[in-house]
């Protein structure tokens, strides 16, 4: 998993306050995931510890990149 250090991070940094580029990454991987798994946003956020509007921006470039690709 991602939290189990397999990415160099713990799930403290990825569900803690961190802001790196590194964390945001990750986050946005786990939620494009658990949407996949059919895992409500408010869901996604509330797990994650970051805000509804954060995981939907998430999901919406996870899908612009998808599509130029």
């Amino acid at each position: 998993t991602f939290a189990d250090g397999a990415v160099g991070l713990t799930a403290t940094a990825i569900l803690g306050s961190n802001r790196t580029r590194e964390v945001s990454a990750v986050r946005s991987e786990i939620a494009r995931q658990a949407c996949r798994e059919g895992y409500s946003l408010s869901e996604i956020a509330s797990h994650l510890g970051i805000n509804l509007s954060s995981v939907s921006r998430a999901l919406a470039k996870s899908q612009i990149k998808q599509g130029k690709q």
